[in-house]
C-alpha cells in the first residue's frame, strides 16, 4: 500500500493497514474490509480469505472468496438493492455514508472494496469519488 493510502482513513484502517504492512502484505483490501465488517482480527480475515483461495499479496474474487469466507465467518451477507441516491446519481465512498447509518456493509467499487460501519467509512478510498456498485449488509447469524 502507498505512503498516501497509509496515511488516509479512520484509527481502524490504519491499524489494519500496519498490520498489513507488518506482513509485507498488498493488493488487501478486501482481508482488511472483512476484518472490519466481520468484527474479527486481520489475521482471522487473513486465514478466512486464503481458505477459499486467496494467496499472498494477490486481490480476491469477490463472489468465489470473500462471499464464502463471510459465511465461514459465521455471518450472513445480503445484498442491498437500491445503490442509487434519490436524486439518481451513484453513491461514492464520499457519500455513502448518507445511506449506511446503522450497521456493518461491504461496499465494492471497481477493482476495490470497503467497510462503512454505522455511517462511517473505514477505508483510504473515504474521500474518492469512485462509484459504489453494489452494496452488502453483514450480520451475525442468528441461532436456531
Amino acid at each position: 500500500m502507498s505512503e498516501k493510502k497509509k496515511q488516509r482513513g479512520n484509527a481502524k484502517f490504519q491499524l489494519l493497514a500496519a498490520q498489513s504492512d507488518a506482513l509485507g502484505e498488498n493488493r488487501d483490501c478486501a482481508v482488511i474490509a472483512v476484518s472490519i465488517a466481520a468484527r474479527v482480527d486481520y489475521k482471522t480475515a487473513h486465514e478466512a480469505l486464503a481458505l477459499y483461495g486467496r494467496r499472498p499479496r494477490m486481490g480476491t474474487r469477490f463472489d468465489s472468496m470473500t462471499l464464502p469466507a463471510l459465511e465461514y465467518l459465521g455471518l450472513e451477507v445480503r445484498k442491498v438493492a437500491d445503490v442509487k441516491q434519490p436524486n439518481g446519481s451513484a453513491y461514492t465512498p464520499k457519500t455513502i455514508s448518507n445511506k449506511l447509518k446503522k450497521g456493518h456493509y461491504l461496499c465494492r467499487v471497481r477493482g476495490h472494496v470497503f467497510a462503512v460501519v454505522n455511517g462511517v467509512v473505514c477505508d483510504w478510498s473515504e474521500q474518492t469519488k469512485k462509484r459504489v456498485n453494489q452494496i452488502y449488509r453483514i450480520t451475525k447469524k442468528r441461532k436456531g
